[in-house]
């Protein structure tokens, strides 16, 4: 198994706490480059991935955050069960800041994973989706050695889609996970990732070469 476990005691803020949790973290671009189409689409594919996990037999251990970032990172949605319900309204503005919005995930998924240790949970490692069109990334190598040595310590998973206009050599730099998209016809895709989430909670990693024939897209590592 692939879920920690560390014994202490509980205060009853996450649910059901004797089984693993999954924390699943999408971190969206919002930037002045997806206005219009593009953020409307993105915005109603979280929604509907929400509503989608909110319904499972898994929603109150799988546990979703979002974070969005433009000029600056914000988070939207803190790490909560996915039947817990959050207001979803995203604006589009301003400049990519792929290096802040890749911090701040890391930060959340971070004290998501302490606050686990700390309650005595078990786990699966956290899984962050970056969705972006981003080209163009500020200290893409400091970026780079962060995010490869939490995986290599097995702390994320980070699995990135590609929307139309990014730069695929940014995203390769960051994850070998990564999917293109043609168009920001987005609802089949994270329907695709909810209903994955939750036929393969028992092993979540499995999913990454369904994913990627159904973009498409070359298989690639499992995620």
């Amino acid at each position: 198994m692939e879920f920690d476990y560390i014994a202490s005691q509980n205060d009853g803020d996450i649910l059901r706490l004797n089984e693993p949790h999954i924390p699943v973290l999408f971190l969206i671009d919002t930037a002045g480059s997806m206005q219009g189409e593009p953020i409307k689409r993105l915005e109603s594919g979280i929604v509907r991935l929400s509503e989608l996990l909110s319904k499972s037999d898994f929603a109150e251990v799988i546990d979703l955050a979002v974070v969005s970032f433009s000029d600056h990172a914000e988070l939207i949605r803190p790490f909560s069960p996915s039947n817990v319900r959050y207001k979803i309204a995203l604006t589009a503005y301003g400049p990519t800041v792929l290096g802040e919005g890749i911090q701040t995930a890391l930060h959340e998924t971070r004290e998501r994973r302490r606050k686990y240790m700390n309650y005595g949970v078990p786990y699966y490692k956290p899984r962050i989706i970056l969705v972006t069109d981003c080209n163009y990334v500020d200290n893409l190598p400091i970026l780079q050695n962060m995010v490869k040595e939490l995986t290599e310590q097995n702390k994320i998973s980070l699995f990135a889609i590609g929307l139309p206009g990014c730069d695929n050599n940014i995203l390769q730099a960051l994850t070998k996970s990564v999917v293109n998209v043609d168009d920001y016809d987005l609802d089949e895709l994270f329907d695709f990732i909810g209903n994955c989430i939750n036929k393969r909670f028992d092993n979540p990693g499995n999913f990454i070469a369904e994913l990627s024939e159904n973009a498409h897209i070359v298989p690639l590592d499992e995620w």
